[in-house]
């Protein structure tokens, strides 16, 4: 499991996680991350850092932004301590904040109590499999919906009010 905190900057929300990369030799860096869903590969660092850590050089890559601008990043293997295991991971060197993305998070669920020092939890898909069959019931809540019927919500002034929904999935007679 991973964890961290909600920042506030400038009003902002940041879900944000401390990080253990590892470089050539002995050499090592603690990182504090922002988990950006946005962001579909592993990690970016600034220049300096990954200089200082003596990362290799993997190949230049072509990457379109937010924005819709294409921008080149170099690429850098690295070793990332992730929740107490060794990973290996591609890093793009960034001027801006370290960010982590989804290719990261990939089989992990992300858990943010959105609100001033929240807390960030990110726990393998697997484990809360293991935890669901601790606390016998089922893992994926989905599955124990009936076939014709789910739930839904619907905003009636300040509140949320739950309502049945019929589904508009056709069934099959049995």
């Amino acid at each position: 499991m991973v964890t961290g905190r909600v920042n506030a900057y400038d009003q902002n929300l940041q879900a944000q996680i401390t990080l253990q990369v590892f470089g050539k030799g002995k050499r090592s860096a603690q990182l504090d991350a922002v988990v950006d869903t946005g962001f579909t590969e592993y990690l970016t660092m600034p220049v300096e850092l990954i200089g200082e850590l003596m990362l290799t050089l993997v190949s230049i890559r072509e990457f379109t932004l937010a924005n819709g601008a294409i921008h080149s990043f170099e690429t850098f293997a690295g070793e990332v301590d992730w929740g107490g295991n060794a990973r290996q991971v591609e890093i793009l060197a960034s001027d801006g904040d370290p960010l982590v993305g989804m290719a990261m998070l990939r089989d992990h669920d992300l858990h943010v109590r959105t609100i001033p020092k929240g807390p960030v939890t990110i726990i393998p898909v697997d484990r809360l499999t293991q935890l669901a069959n601790q606390l016998n019931r089922p893992a994926n809540h989905a599955s124990t919906r009936s076939a014709t019927t789910t739930s839904a919500f619907r905003l009636e002034g300040p509140s949320l009010r739950k309502r049945p929904r019929t589904s508009s999935t056709p069934q099959r007679a049995r």
